[in-house]
């Protein structure tokens, strides 16, 4: 398959984004998840696998932090 300049290079950006999972926000700034220009994109599929990640790693974290607050008494 050949891309042009620009393809290649919007490539790179996708596949970085997807390498540090935060492509869902680079798709949904560029172009929109749904968007019809969105299918273009070989990786767009990975948004969703983003979504899952930062859940996991987040979550807990959140779940933490609600925890500590109710334990600690009111002062």
């Amino acid at each position: 398959m050949v891309l042009l300049p620009g393809e290649y290079e919007r490539l790179g950006r996708d596949t970085a984004a997807a390498a540090g999972y935060f492509s869902n926000f680079v798709f949904w700034r560029e172009s929109g998840y749904f968007a019809p220009v969105a299918s273009a994109r070989p990786l767009t599929h990975l948004w969703s696998l983003a979504v899952e990640e930062q859940f996991y790693l987040l979550y807990p974290w959140l779940l933490i932090a609600a925890f500590r607050r109710r334990i600690t008494p009111a002062g």
